[in-house]
């Protein structure tokens, strides 16, 4: 598909390249014209990614990497194991 747009822009110039309209709705925000359908059609039948995934978070958290990631698995359980100690004496 890259190839053919690729080869498309060569061949052709802003003038020549027809404008297509789209219409995003609120649920589904395409950047390419898509066939779903009144209802959705097939694209509703799946199920959405809301209810398949119920806890979201922007991705990994790299502030602590200086105590997730050690050297040797002796360095890693001794951190945890000072940081067990600390937290039930927070208790």
């Amino acid at each position: 598909m890259r190839e053919k747009k690729y080869e498309t822009l060569l061949r052709s110039s802003v003038a020549s390249l027809t404008e297509v309209k789209l219409t995003p709705s609120a649920d589904r925000f395409y950047f390419s014209p898509k066939n779903v359908g009144g209802d959705g059609g097939t694209y509703q039948r799946y199920i959405s990614l809301r209810s398949a995934f119920v806890e979201v978070a922007t991705g990994f958290e790299t502030a602590r990497d200086h105590f997730a990631i050690a050297f040797s698995e002796k360095d890693l359980k001794e951190r945890l194991d000072i940081t067990a100690v600390q937290n039930r004496t927070d208790l």
